[in-house]
């Protein structure tokens, strides 16, 4: 209730100070009563403007769902799926065309520079007027020029991962149209994890490189195949930070569901389990290559039906068939180094290896602690929050890229003493230095 955030009517809507406690998670019943007292007599209809009296004041409720009909849909813990593939493409989406300023895919736009002007105090994100009364957008700090655009893209281009790690990323770049497209989910994926840290931090002011720097390693922690409950309920807490920040730089505008819905990750992933067992790509993948198989677009399902028999049948004849026969069972694999293999598909060259000679062999990075075997509430580990143990965002402390920097760890106070002791004087001017360029970034008075 005291976090200074609350108080910060300047950064977030105008004039506002929030006093009001977070909402509490209401219980299944909780819900059932309430989609009952406002959904009770409306049969619904076809029509877009047929709504529930009472929506948009005292509730939001759109329909009433067929499943609350089953008699222990109250009692199911998770009622709907988040899909984390999704949501992470979306968030991506949002962010990378924002801060490229891509005409017509960055959330900052004209109308979302008027409403800066109706809710926000940020007058440097105002729309201005030229000598020749044509209205113009000034460049927010979170979007990049035009070489900058230019530097990422190369970097982009020059890209390459391991095999089978991600996709070509450097085929979705258009250096001379200066854009990029045709990125699929796994690609975002990737990017948003592994990538956008390293992509923007030479250009981005330092808040706003940070806030995506833990957003990023949120979605890495929490498509972890290895997870710890504890953690899940500090990622809940971290999230809705990190989003507090995003929305002190951008634009109302560019937070839309998706961005919402990354605050209830945590508590699904508590729930349910890593996301790996619940996300979409093997759907995805698999919807892929049926459709692949579609040979008649006239009768699409009967068309995938008679390959699909046709592809079970070959397999289970090719069972049957000799050795100089190739098929999917003894073909080689895409990465065939020429070693000779044997029968059962391991390498012959192999040397075997005896318990006693278990030094030569690396160790796994991350081993879950032996204490914690046993805790009922220990689902798995996860590595970035058992780290920290506590409360608190990371503290990211990386060079910048100066050119000075070894000049600046040698002395950093400019007295010439080396001790890196500066004067009270030269401190206070950083600290003034530091806070004029946190307004630049967050648009406030110039």
């Amino acid at each position: 209730m005291n976090h200074p955030y609350r108080f910060q009517s300047d950064k977030f809507l105008k004039g506002v100070i929030e006093r009001l406690p977070p909402l509490p998670r209401p219980s299944g019943l909780e819900m059932l009563n309430e989609v009952f007292k406002y959904t009770e007599g409306h049969n619904g209809g076809s029509s877009y403007n047929d709504k529930i009296p009472g929506f948009g004041v005292k509730h939001n409720w759109v329909k009433k769902s067929i499943f609350w009909e089953l008699p222990y849909w109250h009692t199911n813990l998770i009622r709907h799926n988040l899909d984390v593939m999704h949501i992470e493409k979306n968030v991506f989406d949002n962010i990378f065309y924002t801060v490229m300023d891509c005409p017509n895919r960055s959330k900052d736009n004209l109308k979302a520079r008027l409403d800066i002007q109706l809710y926000c105090q940020k007058p440097n994100l105002h729309l201005q007027q030229d000598m020749n009364g044509r209205v113009y957008k000034p460049k927010g700090t979170y979007c990049l020029h035009k070489k900058q655009q230019q530097e990422v893209l190369s970097w982009m281009k020059e890209l390459s991962f391991p095999d089978g790690y991600a996709s070509s990323i450097s085929r979705c770049v258009k250096e001379a149209q200066c854009k990029v497209s045709g990125m699929k989910s796994h690609d975002c994926h990737v990017f948003i994890q592994r990538l956008l840290p390293t992509a923007f931090r030479p250009y981005l002011p330092r808040p706003l490189w940070e806030a995506l720097t833990e957003l990023s390693v949120f979605f890495r922690d929490i498509c972890s195949t290895n997870l710890n409950a504890q953690h899940m309920e500090l990622m809940q807490m971290n999230i809705i930070e990190i989003i507090c920040k995003l929305e002190r730089i951008f634009p109302p505008s560019f937070f839309d569901s998706m961005e919402h819905l990354t605050i209830h990750l945590p508590y699904e992933a508590k729930v349910g389990g890593p996301v790996q067992y619940r996300w979409m790509y093997p759907f995805e993948r698999y919807m892929f290559y049926l459709k692949k198989k579609v040979t008649n677009k006239a009768k699409v399902e009967g068309s995938i039906c008679e390959a699909y028999l046709i592809d079970e049948i070959t397999n289970f004849a090719s069972h049957y068939f000799g050795d100089d026969v190739q098929t999917i069972w003894n073909r080689v694999p895409r990465n065939d180094d020429g070693g000779l293999r044997s029968v059962d598909g391991y390498a012959n060259n192999v040397r075997s290896f005896d318990v006693d000679q278990s030094d030569e062999i690396s160790q796994p990075s991350r081993v879950l602690p032996t204490q914690t075997l046993d805790d009922p509430n220990i689902l798995v580990e996860s590595s970035y929050y058992e780290e920290i143990g506590q409360h608190e965002l990371i503290q990211l402390d990386i060079n910048w890229g100066n050119k000075d920097d070894e000049e600046e760890e040698e002395d950093d106070d400019g007295d010439g003493d080396g001790d890196g002791d500066g004067d009270e004087e030269e401190e206070e001017e950083e600290e003034e230095d530091e806070d004029d360029d946190e307004d630049d970034c967050y648009g406030g008075d110039s």
